[in-house]
Formats: structure tokens, sequence, C-alpha cells
């Protein structure tokens, strides 16, 4: 699992109080650093089709449905909390 590096996502994930928010943030940070931390959503979204069904990218869920626009290999799952943030994955 990966976060954009400083982002909103990357805070949120840092301090929530939710269990299994909290498992997410312990995936992202077991991560590989390449993946786990990405410059841009573009990065993470690459990584998501480059990986085989073994990445998934957490970012702001307007950013993912963006992609998934244009990216029919793409899937994300539903908001994950109220701030709007989701998961992409490969289809």
């Amino acid at each position: 699992m990966g976060v954009i590096r400083g982002g909103s996502t990357h805070n949120f994930l840092q301090n929530v109080k939710r269990e299994d928010l909290q498992r997410a943030w312990w995936r992202v940070q077991r991560s590989s650093e390449s993946k786990a931390f990405q410059p841009t959503a573009l990065d993470g979204i690459e990584d998501v089709k480059r990986s085989n069904g073994l990445f998934a990218f957490i970012s702001e869920e307007k950013n993912l449905q963006q992609a998934v626009l244009h990216d029919c290999s793409l899937s994300i799952s539903g908001g994950i909390d109220m701030r709007s943030f989701a998961i992409a994955v490969p289809k």
C-alpha cells in the first residue's frame, strides 16, 4: 500500500484512531520505501497498474475517480472515511 508522501492521506493515516485504518497505515509503513511514499498521485496510480495486483494506493477519492475514468484497468474501493479517501487497485 502507498500514499503521497506528506499529503493529506499520509497525515490522516499517521494520526488516525480507528483500528482498521491503523492497520492500513501499518501496511503502508511496511511496504518498500519506494512504493509506500509516492511523490504524486500519478506515480502511485502507475505503480498500481504495474503491480499485478500486489499494490494498492490510498488517496483522496476525487484523484482516484479521475484515474479510473481514463483507465478501465483500474478500480476504486469506496470511501474509507468521511474525508472521502479511497483505495485504487487493479481490476
